[in-house]
């Protein structure tokens, strides 16, 4: 009996208001998040080694 309740209640129309409030909160949590530039090559130098044995490694065939 409690799997059918929690089904129905899952598969149930939200409220319109719930919705909007969802969505703004995702929008919220999206715009929060800061952004790191990106660094140029000279200013990251593990970067670029690393890019230097990828260069070095033969392709194995899958993707990365």
């Amino acid at each position: 009996m409690d799997q059918v309740l929690a089904e129905a209640l899952i598969d149930a129309p939200r409220p319109a208001a719930r919705i909007k409030a969802e969505r703004e909160e995702r929008q919220q949590r999206v715009t929060r998040r800061p952004r790191r530039p990106r660094k140029p090559a000279e200013e990251a130098p593990i970067a670029a080694a690393g890019d230097k044995r990828a260069a070095e490694q033969p392709p194995t065939g899958q993707p990365a």
